[in-house]
């Protein structure tokens, strides 16, 4: 099985926006999946995090088809005391 992986990552930082990233590919023959992480500020504002993950399988046996999508997206605002 032919298998391929990803990960990228970077950061920016400047007065009005400072981030962070991260993001990981995943694919296979029948199988894919996706991760990306950003946290970020901008000016005096708190902390934000936005996180993205999706998985697209293919369960397929014999003449039955069967797919999957899952697809999950969260976003936080961190609050420090």
């Amino acid at each position: 099985m032919n298998e391929n992986n990803y990960d990228v990552t970077g950061d920016v930082n400047s007065k009005p926006l400072t981030s962070s990233f991260h993001g990981s590919l995943h694919f296979a023959e029948n199988f894919l999946s996706a991760k990306a992480a950003v946290k970020y500020k901008t000016g005096n504002s708190k902390p934000h995090t936005v996180e993205f993950s999706a998985k697209l399988q293919d369960n397929s046996r014999g003449t039955q088809i069967r797919e999957g999508v899952y697809v999950t997206l969260q976003v936080c605002r961190a609050y420090i005391l």
